[in-house]
C-alpha cells in the first residue's frame, strides 16, 4: 500500500512500490509517475496484488473485477499479465481464491501457461 506516502517518497524510497490492484490502463501510467518523481537514480518496481481465480479452461477469457479481482483461464491470466509488464508491472502477487479446482491443478496450470509466458523476454 501506500500507508498515506507521497507518490514523490514511494519513488525513490522504498525498494518496491507493491499496491493493492488498479486497472489494467492505469498501470503505465502509475509507472510512468514514479519514474518522473524519481531523484536517486535506482529503480524503484512497482507490482501489485491480485486475487486470482483460475478456471478449468486454460482458454477461458480473464474479466478484472473492483480493480483486484482476476478471474479467468491461465493462458488469458499469462497474456494479461505479459500486457502489464509490458507497460511496466514488475511483480504481481497471486492471491488464489478458494475453488473446488485442486491447488495441483491450479498450480500446474500456473506452471505450464502463466509462468513461462509471463517471464520470457
Amino acid at each position: 500500500g501506500r500507508c498515506r506516502q507521497e507518490l514523490s517518497w514511494l519513488a525513490n524510497e522504498p525498494d518496491a512500490w507493491i499496491w493493492h490492484g488498479i486497472d489494467e490502463d492505469e498501470t503505465a501510467p502509475a509507472v510512468k509517475k514514479l519514474n518522473d518523481l524519481n531523484e536517486d537514480g535506482n529503480w524503484h518496481p512497482f507490482g501489485y496484488q491480485n486475487f486470482v481465480e483460475l478456471l478449468d479452461d486454460p482458454d477461458a477469457p480473464c474479466h478484472l473485477f473492483n480493480k483486484i479481482y482476476l478471474r479467468g483461464g491461465a493462458k488469458s491470466l499469462a497474456e494479461f499479465w505479459r500486457k502489464q509488464r509490458e507497460q511496466g508491472l514488475s511483480h504481481v502477487i497471486i492471491n488464489l481464491k478458494p475453488t473446488k479446482r485442486p491447488i495441483e491443478d491450479c498450480l500446474a496450470d500456473l506452471h505450464d501457461y502463466v509462468f513461462p509466458e509471463v517471464n520470457r523476454d
